[in-house]
Protein backbone atom coordinates (compact mmCIF):
# COMPACT_ATOMS: atom_id res chain seq x y z
CA UNK A 1 0.00 0.00 0.00
CA UNK A 2 1.38 3.45 -0.89
CA UNK A 3 1.34 5.71 2.13
CA UNK A 4 1.25 9.48 2.20
CA UNK A 5 4.31 9.87 4.39
CA UNK A 6 4.46 13.67 4.54
CA UNK A 7 1.97 13.52 7.39
CA UNK A 8 2.54 10.24 9.20
CA UNK A 9 0.32 9.95 12.23
CA UNK A 10 0.22 7.34 14.99
CA UNK A 11 -3.06 6.55 16.69
CA UNK A 12 -3.72 5.50 20.27
CA UNK A 13 -7.28 4.71 21.38
CA UNK A 14 -8.82 7.03 23.96
CA UNK A 15 -10.26 4.13 25.99
CA UNK A 16 -7.89 2.01 28.06
CA UNK A 17 -7.53 -1.66 27.20
CA UNK A 18 -9.75 -3.77 29.55
CA UNK A 19 -7.89 -5.78 32.19
CA UNK A 20 -9.93 -8.90 31.43
CA UNK A 21 -11.23 -9.84 28.00
CA UNK A 22 -13.61 -12.65 27.18
CA UNK A 23 -12.44 -15.27 24.62
CA UNK A 24 -15.30 -14.35 22.27
CA UNK A 25 -14.48 -10.68 22.48
CA UNK A 26 -10.76 -11.39 21.87
CA UNK A 27 -11.60 -13.54 18.85
CA UNK A 28 -13.63 -10.70 17.32
CA UNK A 29 -10.82 -8.19 17.85
CA UNK A 30 -8.29 -10.52 16.20
CA UNK A 31 -10.66 -11.11 13.29
CA UNK A 32 -11.18 -7.38 12.76
CA UNK A 33 -7.44 -6.66 12.94
CA UNK A 34 -6.66 -9.37 10.40
CA UNK A 35 -9.21 -7.99 7.99
CA UNK A 36 -7.92 -4.43 8.32
CA UNK A 37 -4.26 -5.38 7.84
CA UNK A 38 -4.75 -7.62 4.82
CA UNK A 39 -3.13 -6.75 1.50
CA UNK A 40 -4.19 -3.36 0.08
CA UNK A 41 -4.87 -5.05 -3.24
CA UNK A 42 -7.93 -6.76 -1.67
CA UNK A 43 -11.34 -5.18 -1.25
CA UNK A 44 -11.75 -3.48 2.13
CA UNK A 45 -14.56 -4.50 4.47
CA UNK A 46 -16.47 -3.13 7.46
CA UNK A 47 -17.56 -6.50 8.93
CA UNK A 48 -17.58 -6.26 12.72
CA UNK A 49 -16.99 -2.50 12.81
CA UNK A 50 -20.13 -1.93 14.87
CA UNK A 51 -19.00 -4.07 17.82
CA UNK A 52 -16.75 -1.41 19.37
CA UNK A 53 -16.65 2.39 19.35
CA UNK A 54 -14.97 3.81 16.23
CA UNK A 55 -12.63 5.76 18.48
CA UNK A 56 -10.84 2.50 19.30
CA UNK A 57 -9.72 1.87 15.71
CA UNK A 58 -8.35 3.41 12.55
CA UNK A 59 -10.82 2.76 9.73
CA UNK A 60 -9.33 1.84 6.33
CA UNK A 61 -11.71 2.45 3.44
CA UNK A 62 -11.32 2.13 -0.32
CA UNK A 63 -13.38 3.30 -3.27
CA UNK A 64 -13.15 2.98 -7.02
CA UNK A 65 -16.38 4.85 -7.76
CA UNK A 66 -14.87 8.34 -8.15
CA UNK A 67 -15.07 9.18 -11.83
CA UNK A 68 -12.24 10.73 -13.84
CA UNK A 69 -13.48 13.50 -16.11
CA UNK A 70 -11.27 14.45 -19.07
CA UNK A 71 -11.29 17.25 -21.65
CA UNK A 72 -9.06 18.37 -24.51
CA UNK A 73 -7.80 21.92 -23.99
CA UNK A 74 -5.55 24.25 -25.96
CA UNK A 75 -3.79 27.57 -25.43
CA UNK A 76 -1.90 29.03 -28.37
CA UNK A 77 0.76 30.71 -26.24
CA UNK A 78 3.37 29.38 -23.84
CA UNK A 79 6.65 30.79 -22.58
CA UNK A 80 9.40 29.38 -24.81
CA UNK A 81 12.45 31.56 -24.29
CA UNK A 82 15.82 29.88 -23.74
CA UNK A 83 14.47 26.33 -23.92
CA UNK A 84 16.90 23.42 -23.87
CA UNK A 85 15.77 22.33 -27.34
CA UNK A 86 14.74 24.17 -30.48
CA UNK A 87 13.07 22.71 -33.55
CA UNK A 88 12.94 23.29 -37.28
CA UNK A 89 10.31 21.91 -39.64
CA UNK A 90 7.01 20.23 -38.99
CA UNK A 91 5.03 17.01 -38.69
CA UNK A 92 1.56 15.84 -39.62
CA UNK A 93 -0.90 13.79 -37.56
CA UNK A 94 -4.23 12.65 -39.10
CA UNK A 95 -5.95 13.12 -35.72
CA UNK A 96 -4.36 16.46 -34.78
CA UNK A 97 -3.28 18.07 -38.06
CA UNK A 98 -0.13 20.08 -38.77
CA UNK A 99 2.53 21.35 -36.43
CA UNK A 100 5.36 23.63 -37.57
CA UNK A 101 8.26 24.90 -35.48
CA UNK A 102 11.09 27.42 -35.86
CA UNK A 103 13.03 29.85 -33.65
CA UNK A 104 14.41 33.36 -33.14
CA UNK A 105 17.86 33.97 -31.62
CA UNK A 106 20.70 36.41 -31.03
CA UNK A 107 24.06 36.00 -32.71
CA UNK A 108 26.96 36.29 -30.27
CA UNK A 109 30.65 37.02 -30.79
CA UNK A 110 33.64 35.02 -29.65
CA UNK A 111 35.98 38.02 -29.61
CA UNK A 112 36.19 41.71 -30.33
CA UNK A 113 37.21 42.65 -33.88
CA UNK A 114 40.99 43.03 -34.18
CA UNK A 115 41.37 43.44 -37.93
CA UNK A 116 44.34 45.16 -39.59
CA UNK A 117 42.85 47.17 -42.39
CA UNK A 118 40.75 46.80 -45.51
CA UNK A 119 39.58 43.30 -46.35
CA UNK A 120 37.50 41.34 -48.83
CA UNK A 121 35.18 38.46 -47.97
CA UNK A 122 35.91 35.18 -49.74
CA UNK A 123 33.13 32.91 -48.40
CA UNK A 124 30.58 32.46 -45.63
CA UNK A 125 29.85 29.08 -44.04
CA UNK A 126 27.07 27.99 -41.70
CA UNK A 127 27.80 24.94 -39.55
CA UNK A 128 25.21 23.43 -37.22
CA UNK A 129 24.23 20.11 -35.69
CA UNK A 130 20.92 18.36 -35.12
CA UNK A 131 20.18 15.66 -32.56
CA UNK A 132 17.90 13.84 -35.00
CA UNK A 133 15.03 14.18 -37.44
CA UNK A 134 11.54 12.66 -37.77
CA UNK A 135 9.02 12.45 -40.56
CA UNK A 136 9.33 12.14 -44.34
CA UNK A 137 13.08 12.61 -44.80
CA UNK A 138 12.93 12.24 -48.59
CA UNK A 139 11.54 15.75 -49.01
CA UNK A 140 14.06 18.44 -49.96
CA UNK A 141 13.76 21.54 -47.80
CA UNK A 142 15.37 24.95 -47.69
CA UNK A 143 16.75 26.83 -44.72
CA UNK A 144 15.63 30.45 -44.60
CA UNK A 145 17.41 33.09 -42.51
CA UNK A 146 15.95 36.53 -41.76
CA UNK A 147 17.25 39.52 -39.82
CA UNK A 148 14.89 40.73 -37.10
CA UNK A 149 14.27 44.29 -36.01
CA UNK A 150 13.68 43.70 -32.30
CA UNK A 151 16.40 43.67 -29.68
CA UNK A 152 16.21 40.46 -27.66
CA UNK A 153 16.77 40.35 -23.92
CA UNK A 154 17.55 37.29 -21.77
CA UNK A 155 15.34 38.81 -19.06
CA UNK A 156 12.25 39.18 -21.26
CA UNK A 157 9.44 36.66 -21.65
CA UNK A 158 8.68 35.38 -25.16
CA UNK A 159 5.73 33.23 -26.18
CA UNK A 160 5.34 30.39 -28.67
CA UNK A 161 2.89 32.31 -30.87
CA UNK A 162 4.98 35.49 -31.12
CA UNK A 163 5.57 36.59 -34.71
CA UNK A 164 9.13 37.80 -35.31
CA UNK A 165 9.62 41.42 -36.34
CA UNK A 166 11.31 40.66 -39.67
CA UNK A 167 13.56 43.30 -41.19
CA UNK A 168 14.85 41.48 -44.27
CA UNK A 169 15.73 38.08 -45.70
CA UNK A 170 19.45 37.31 -45.63
CA UNK A 171 19.79 33.80 -47.04
CA UNK A 172 17.98 30.81 -48.54
CA UNK A 173 19.95 27.59 -48.81
CA UNK A 174 18.89 24.05 -49.68
CA UNK A 175 19.39 21.37 -47.03
CA UNK A 176 20.84 17.95 -47.84
CA UNK A 177 18.74 14.92 -46.96
CA UNK A 178 19.10 13.61 -43.42
CA UNK A 179 18.79 10.17 -41.86
CA UNK A 180 16.11 9.28 -39.36
CA UNK A 181 17.04 9.38 -35.66
CA UNK A 182 20.65 10.24 -36.49
CA UNK A 183 22.71 13.10 -35.09
CA UNK A 184 24.00 15.02 -38.10
CA UNK A 185 26.23 18.02 -38.74
CA UNK A 186 25.79 20.36 -41.71
CA UNK A 187 28.12 22.84 -43.36
CA UNK A 188 26.28 25.09 -45.81
CA UNK A 189 27.42 27.91 -48.09
CA UNK A 190 25.77 31.24 -47.34
CA UNK A 191 25.80 34.26 -49.67
CA UNK A 192 28.87 36.53 -49.46
CA UNK A 193 26.37 39.38 -49.04
CA UNK A 194 25.38 37.88 -45.67
CA UNK A 195 28.97 38.25 -44.45
CA UNK A 196 29.24 41.74 -45.89
CA UNK A 197 26.14 42.74 -43.96
CA UNK A 198 27.47 41.39 -40.65
CA UNK A 199 30.89 43.03 -41.07
CA UNK A 200 29.73 46.31 -42.54
CA UNK A 201 30.73 48.25 -39.41
CA UNK A 202 33.59 46.55 -37.54
CA UNK A 203 33.44 49.12 -34.73
CA UNK A 204 30.21 47.42 -33.66
CA UNK A 205 31.85 43.99 -33.31
CA UNK A 206 31.95 43.98 -29.52
CA UNK A 207 29.78 42.76 -26.62
CA UNK A 208 30.57 45.39 -24.02
CA UNK A 209 26.97 46.35 -23.13
CA UNK A 210 27.41 49.84 -24.50
CA UNK A 211 25.56 51.70 -27.23
CA UNK A 212 27.97 50.21 -29.78
CA UNK A 213 27.23 46.61 -28.66
CA UNK A 214 26.78 44.24 -31.61
CA UNK A 215 23.44 42.97 -30.20
CA UNK A 216 21.99 46.45 -30.64
CA UNK A 217 23.48 46.75 -34.12
CA UNK A 218 22.43 43.31 -35.41
CA UNK A 219 19.51 42.26 -33.24
CA UNK A 220 19.15 38.64 -34.21
CA UNK A 221 17.95 36.07 -36.73
CA UNK A 222 14.70 34.25 -37.44
CA UNK A 223 15.41 30.78 -38.83
CA UNK A 224 12.75 28.60 -40.42
CA UNK A 225 12.32 25.84 -43.01
CA UNK A 226 10.44 26.09 -46.29
CA UNK A 227 9.48 23.18 -48.52
CA UNK A 228 10.94 22.92 -52.00
CA UNK A 229 8.65 19.97 -52.80
CA UNK A 230 5.25 20.32 -51.15
CA UNK A 231 2.98 17.46 -50.13
CA UNK A 232 -0.68 17.90 -49.25
CA UNK A 233 -1.51 17.50 -45.56
CA UNK A 234 2.05 16.71 -44.55
CA UNK A 235 4.83 18.97 -43.30
CA UNK A 236 7.73 16.70 -44.15
CA UNK A 237 10.11 16.54 -41.20
CA UNK A 238 11.07 17.95 -37.83
CA UNK A 239 14.68 18.46 -36.75
CA UNK A 240 15.74 18.76 -33.11
CA UNK A 241 18.54 21.12 -32.09
CA UNK A 242 20.34 21.93 -28.86
CA UNK A 243 22.44 25.08 -28.62
CA UNK A 244 25.71 24.25 -26.99
CA UNK A 245 29.03 25.99 -27.47
CA UNK A 246 30.23 25.63 -31.03
CA UNK A 247 27.35 23.73 -32.66
CA UNK A 248 25.71 26.65 -34.53
CA UNK A 249 28.31 28.96 -36.02
CA UNK A 250 28.58 31.34 -38.96
CA UNK A 251 32.18 31.68 -40.13
CA UNK A 252 33.22 34.52 -42.44
CA UNK A 253 36.47 33.93 -44.35
CA UNK A 254 38.29 36.97 -45.75
CA UNK A 255 41.69 38.27 -46.92
CA UNK A 256 43.41 41.59 -46.37
CA UNK A 257 43.90 43.78 -49.41
CA UNK A 258 47.29 45.03 -48.20
CA UNK A 259 49.16 41.72 -48.17
CA UNK A 260 46.67 38.98 -49.17
CA UNK A 261 46.85 37.24 -45.77
CA UNK A 262 43.69 35.40 -44.71
CA UNK A 263 41.65 35.29 -41.55
CA UNK A 264 38.16 34.43 -40.30
CA UNK A 265 35.58 35.81 -37.91
CA UNK A 266 32.86 33.82 -36.08
CA UNK A 267 29.28 34.41 -34.91
CA UNK A 268 27.48 31.91 -32.67
CA UNK A 269 24.08 30.92 -31.46
CA UNK A 270 24.83 29.25 -28.14
CA UNK A 271 23.38 28.69 -24.67
CA UNK A 272 23.96 32.37 -23.79
CA UNK A 273 21.97 33.68 -26.76
CA UNK A 274 18.59 35.20 -25.94
CA UNK A 275 16.17 33.15 -28.04
CA UNK A 276 12.68 31.71 -28.22
CA UNK A 277 10.84 28.90 -30.02
CA UNK A 278 7.76 29.31 -32.20
CA UNK A 279 5.12 26.55 -32.44
CA UNK A 280 2.17 26.74 -34.83
CA UNK A 281 -0.73 24.25 -34.92
CA UNK A 282 -3.40 23.80 -37.58
CA UNK A 283 -5.99 21.29 -36.35
CA UNK A 284 -8.23 21.89 -39.37
CA UNK A 285 -5.87 19.81 -41.56
CA UNK A 286 -6.67 16.58 -39.67
CA UNK A 287 -8.54 13.79 -41.46
CA UNK A 288 -12.23 14.64 -40.90
CA UNK A 289 -13.30 11.20 -39.67
CA UNK A 290 -10.37 11.08 -37.20
CA UNK A 291 -10.17 14.70 -36.13
CA UNK A 292 -10.54 15.63 -32.46
CA UNK A 293 -13.11 18.37 -32.78
CA UNK A 294 -14.06 19.23 -29.18
CA UNK A 295 -10.97 21.27 -28.30
CA UNK A 296 -11.44 23.72 -25.45
CA UNK A 297 -15.16 23.01 -25.19
CA UNK A 298 -15.32 21.13 -21.85
CA UNK A 299 -16.91 18.29 -23.84
CA UNK A 300 -16.76 14.77 -22.39
CA UNK A 301 -15.53 13.01 -25.53
CA UNK A 302 -14.39 9.36 -25.59
CA UNK A 303 -10.84 10.39 -26.55
CA UNK A 304 -8.58 13.31 -25.68
CA UNK A 305 -5.34 14.56 -27.24
CA UNK A 306 -1.91 15.35 -25.84
CA UNK A 307 0.92 17.01 -27.79
CA UNK A 308 4.37 18.44 -27.22
CA UNK A 309 5.27 21.92 -28.57
CA UNK A 310 2.47 23.61 -26.62
CA UNK A 311 -0.20 21.71 -28.53
CA UNK A 312 -3.46 20.33 -27.19
CA UNK A 313 -3.44 18.98 -23.67
CA UNK A 314 -5.69 16.79 -21.56
CA UNK A 315 -7.25 18.27 -18.44
CA UNK A 316 -8.60 15.81 -15.89
CA UNK A 317 -10.76 16.36 -12.85
CA UNK A 318 -11.82 14.27 -9.86
CA UNK A 319 -15.02 16.02 -8.75
CA UNK A 320 -16.01 13.22 -6.36
CA UNK A 321 -13.13 14.09 -4.04
CA UNK A 322 -14.91 17.25 -2.94
CA UNK A 323 -17.19 15.17 -0.73
CA UNK A 324 -14.22 13.86 1.29
CA UNK A 325 -13.24 17.38 2.31
CA UNK A 326 -16.33 17.32 4.55
CA UNK A 327 -14.98 14.30 6.46
CA UNK A 328 -12.56 15.04 9.27
CA UNK A 329 -9.32 13.16 9.97
CA UNK A 330 -8.57 11.42 6.66
CA UNK A 331 -5.10 10.10 5.89
CA UNK A 332 -4.58 9.08 2.26
CA UNK A 333 -3.02 5.65 1.86
CA UNK A 334 -3.34 5.30 -1.90
CA UNK A 335 -4.48 7.56 -4.72
CA UNK A 336 -3.61 6.44 -8.20
CA UNK A 337 -4.97 7.34 -11.65
CA UNK A 338 -4.83 4.92 -14.60
CA UNK A 339 -5.29 6.42 -18.07
CA UNK A 340 -5.59 4.06 -21.09
CA UNK A 341 -3.93 4.90 -24.41
CA UNK A 342 -5.66 4.74 -27.79
CA UNK A 343 -3.70 2.70 -30.39
CA UNK A 344 -4.74 2.17 -34.01
CA UNK A 345 -1.72 0.08 -35.15
CA UNK A 346 -1.01 2.71 -37.81
CA UNK A 347 -0.39 6.29 -36.71
CA UNK A 348 -0.37 5.22 -33.07
CA UNK A 349 1.39 2.02 -32.12
CA UNK A 350 2.88 0.86 -28.86
CA UNK A 351 6.32 1.91 -30.12
CA UNK A 352 5.04 5.48 -30.61
CA UNK A 353 3.99 5.96 -26.98
CA UNK A 354 6.34 8.17 -24.91
CA UNK A 355 7.95 6.54 -21.91
CA UNK A 356 6.57 9.08 -19.44
CA UNK A 357 4.13 11.96 -19.24
CA UNK A 358 3.64 14.41 -16.40
CA UNK A 359 1.04 16.51 -14.58
CA UNK A 360 0.77 19.97 -13.11
CA UNK A 361 -1.88 21.82 -11.14
CA UNK A 362 -2.65 25.54 -10.84
CA UNK A 363 -3.20 27.82 -7.87
CA UNK A 364 -5.95 30.43 -7.75
CA UNK A 365 -3.76 32.88 -9.70
CA UNK A 366 -3.21 30.34 -12.48
CA UNK A 367 0.44 29.63 -11.61
CA UNK A 368 1.51 26.11 -12.55
CA UNK A 369 3.13 23.76 -10.03
CA UNK A 370 4.59 20.28 -10.09
CA UNK A 371 2.57 17.80 -8.08
CA UNK A 372 4.00 17.23 -4.58
CA UNK A 373 4.29 13.54 -5.44
CA UNK A 374 6.72 14.42 -8.25
CA UNK A 375 8.75 16.60 -5.87
CA UNK A 376 9.04 13.67 -3.47
CA UNK A 377 10.53 11.65 -6.32
CA UNK A 378 9.79 11.24 -10.05
CA UNK A 379 9.80 7.48 -9.40
CA UNK A 380 7.25 7.93 -6.61
CA UNK A 381 5.01 9.94 -8.95
CA UNK A 382 5.50 7.38 -11.77
CA UNK A 383 3.74 8.65 -14.93
CA UNK A 384 5.04 5.67 -16.89
CA UNK A 385 3.39 3.62 -19.63
CA UNK A 386 2.69 -0.06 -18.92
CA UNK A 387 2.62 -1.96 -22.21
CA UNK A 388 0.91 -4.88 -20.47
CA UNK A 389 -2.16 -2.87 -19.47
CA UNK A 390 -1.88 -0.19 -22.16
CA UNK A 391 -2.18 2.52 -19.51
CA UNK A 392 -0.26 5.36 -17.92
CA UNK A 393 -0.19 5.24 -14.13
CA UNK A 394 0.15 8.22 -11.76
CA UNK A 395 0.59 8.19 -7.99
CA UNK A 396 -1.08 11.35 -6.62
CA UNK A 397 -1.46 10.46 -2.93
CA UNK A 398 0.36 13.58 -1.73
CA UNK A 399 -1.65 15.80 -4.06
CA UNK A 400 -4.94 14.39 -2.79
CA UNK A 401 -3.87 14.77 0.84
CA UNK A 402 -2.89 18.40 0.27
CA UNK A 403 -6.24 19.02 -1.45
CA UNK A 404 -8.18 17.47 1.43
CA UNK A 405 -6.12 19.57 3.86
CA UNK A 406 -7.14 22.73 1.97
CA UNK A 407 -3.65 23.54 0.65
CA UNK A 408 -4.52 22.98 -3.04
CA UNK A 409 -7.60 24.75 -4.44
CA UNK A 410 -9.08 22.12 -6.77
CA UNK A 411 -8.76 18.60 -8.12
CA UNK A 412 -8.09 19.78 -11.69
CA UNK A 413 -4.87 18.42 -13.20
CA UNK A 414 -3.36 18.85 -16.62
CA UNK A 415 -1.15 16.40 -18.46
CA UNK A 416 1.94 17.54 -20.35
CA UNK A 417 4.77 16.08 -22.39
CA UNK A 418 8.30 17.18 -21.41
CA UNK A 419 10.72 19.14 -23.60
CA UNK A 420 12.65 16.95 -26.00
CA UNK A 421 9.72 14.65 -26.73
CA UNK A 422 7.99 14.93 -30.10
CA UNK A 423 5.32 12.19 -29.99
CA UNK A 424 1.60 12.92 -29.81
CA UNK A 425 -0.71 10.76 -27.70
CA UNK A 426 -4.42 9.93 -27.97
CA UNK A 427 -5.98 8.89 -24.65
CA UNK A 428 -9.23 7.07 -23.93
CA UNK A 429 -11.55 9.07 -21.70
CA UNK A 430 -14.93 9.48 -20.04
CA UNK A 431 -17.45 7.07 -21.58
CA UNK A 432 -14.95 5.07 -23.61
CA UNK A 433 -15.20 1.28 -23.37
CA UNK A 434 -12.02 1.26 -21.25
CA UNK A 435 -12.10 4.61 -19.40
CA UNK A 436 -9.66 6.16 -16.96
CA UNK A 437 -9.98 4.95 -13.37
CA UNK A 438 -9.05 6.30 -9.95
CA UNK A 439 -8.11 4.11 -6.96
CA UNK A 440 -8.51 5.79 -3.59
CA UNK A 441 -7.73 4.18 -0.22
CA UNK A 442 -7.75 6.23 2.97
CA UNK A 443 -7.73 5.87 6.73
CA UNK A 444 -10.13 7.61 9.13
CA UNK A 445 -8.53 8.15 12.50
Amino acid sequence: MTNYYHKIKSYTGTNPVPKSVSPVFLFLVILITALLTSSCEQKTTEIGMGLLPLGDFTSVTGTDTISVEAYTVYSDSAVTNNKTYSYLGGLYDPYLGNITADFVAQLRLTEKWAGKGAFEIDSVKLSFSILGAKGDLSVVQELQIYEIDEELSPDSVYYSNKDPDILQQLAIVELPLVEKDTATSFTLDLPVSFGQHLLRDTVRLNQEDTETDFRKFFKGVYITLGEVITKAYQPPMLMTMQFESGNFVITIYYHYLSDGSTDSYLFYINANSARYNRYLHDYSTAVPEKQIIHIGEQFRDTITGLQPFNGVSTKINLPGLEYFKTINSISVNKARIYIPVFLDDDTYTEEDVPTNIYMFYKDLEGVRYYLPDYLISPLFFDGSFDSGTGKFSFNIASFVQEYLNGNIPSTELELYIPDGEYKNIILKANDASDPSTFEFVFTRY
